[in-house]
């Protein structure tokens, strides 16, 4: 198969001619220009098994999933909440917009829908089903790690309660983090998704040689170290209507001078009260450890 038979077959399964299939349409040659011969064999390898989430197909999965917690777990909003993964950052982020969007979707009564796990709502007897939302779970770090911070709080916060995690797309090591964590708390965690995948290099064959391949080439393209196989070296291949994770590998999102991604992300800047706010912080802390070291 050649490079345009490759990407005619991408947008057939991707199913859906929206804004950034036609980018990814409108840029393939110039993404394939700069690679040599092996580093361009590869990522076509790697691109004959990336997964798009266009708007139309996302809002599809959830429309299904919603009626599947009614059929098969029957869940009801006297008995749930809808809730969202909240970032260390405590800023808006993709588990918001997916909340958002379950919401207008499937009529989702208002009461239901939570941002915040409350004790109040922890405690609450009547409430057996907490329904987690989210793009995706690559290595299901930000989930687990959000679930212990509750936990550490309240050990007792989800006994007697069902954790769902509905996400578009999921690592199979994210899955296996996820019960391991469950199973080490005694929880009940139960994974919905679209489709789960392997780590990109497990497709190929040769894979070291080739893993090598991507990051020498990425080097020379000066995509940073810690995305060059996606952050925390996830090796995803995934991107969604509205941005594309950091954890897949840079060469397809990651924007430098000698790189033009298929799917660039979209980086929210930091606006200037919140960076003053780091910096000051910062700087006490340098003046208090100064101190503590016998210099004050």
């Amino acid at each position: 198969m050649n490079s345009e038979e490759l990407l005619q077959q991408c947008v057939d399964r991707w199913d859906d001619y929206d804004s950034r299939v036609s980018y990814v349409i409108n840029h393939y040659d110039e993404w394939l220009k700069p690679m040599t011969p092996d580093v361009k064999e590869t990522m076509l390898s790697l691109l004959e098994n990336f997964d798009y989430y266009s708007h139309k197909k996302a809002n599809s999965f959830f429309k299904d999933i919603h009626k599947k917690l009614q059929d098969e777990y029957e869940i009801t909003d006297d008995d749930t909440v809808y809730t969202v993964i909240k970032s260390q950052r405590n800023s808006i982020n993709s588990s918001y917009e997916y909340w958002v969007e379950y919401n207008k979707l499937n009529n989702v009564n208002g009461y239901s829908m939570v941002p915040d796990l409350t004790e109040e709502i922890l405690s609450n007897g009547c409430i057996k089903n907490i329904v987690f939302l989210d793009d995706c779970s690559e290595s299901g770090k930000t989930f687990t790690d959000y679930l212990t911070t509750i936990l550490s709080n309240n050990p007792a916060s989800f006994n007697g309660k069902n954790i769902f995690l509905v996400v578009l797309h999921i690592q199979e090591v994210a899955g296996k983090k996820i019960q391991e964590f469950a199973k080490d708390n005694n929880l009940t965690i139960i994974l919905i998704f679209c489709n789960q995948r392997l780590k990109a290099f497990k497709y190929l064959d040769e894979v070291e040689s080739r893993r090598q391949k991507v990051v020498d080439y990425s080097n020379n393209v000066k995509i940073p170290s810690s995305f060059q196989l996606g952050f925390h070296a996830t090796e995803s291949l995934v991107a969604f209507y509205n941005n594309t994770p950091n954890n897949t590998i840079g060469l397809f999102w990651c924007k430098t001078t000698n790189n033009q991604p298929l799917f660039p992300r979209i980086d929210r800047t930091r606006p200037g009260w919140r960076t003053m706010n780091s910096e000051k912080k910062q700087r006490l802390n340098d003046n208090y450890n100064w101190a503590k070291n016998g210099n004050g």
